[in-house]
């Protein structure tokens, strides 16, 4: 799981004071949505199934993924443990927005079924 900000004055005393307090609300939410958990394969593909699933990220040895807004809009991740060609196609037959990146997070195509 990635780490939140210590508290509220670390990220204030990080920005500069020109910088609106929308700006400091904005990365700090910014900072809680990064907060990711760990699920196994077989329960992604069982969201999946269920269209609970709002988007997905496919790296090379894992995949993260976020939840509908109205089943709460979590995000997680998991060890992929099956070709990608064959997760691309499940998410295109559930019409699951995605994006596949390589291990340094650019980005190396995409779809939005």
């Amino acid at each position: 799981m990635v780490g939140y900000c210590k508290s509220v004055k670390d990220v204030i005393s990080k920005k500069s004071d020109s910088r609106s307090l929308l700006d400091i609300v904005l990365t700090i939410f910014e900072m809680k949505t990064r907060s990711i958990s760990h699920t196994n394969y077989d329960t992604f593909l069982d969201y999946v199934k269920l269209h609970l699933v709002q988007r997905v990220i496919i790296k090379s040895r894992q995949v993260e993924y976020q939840l509908k807004p109205e089943f709460g809009g979590q995000h997680y991740q998991t060890s992929k443990t099956e070709p990608k060609a064959d997760l691309i196609d499940l998410l295109n037959s559930q019409n699951i927005q995605f994006n596949v990146m390589d291990d340094d997070g650019e980005s190396a195509g995409s779809l939005i079924a």
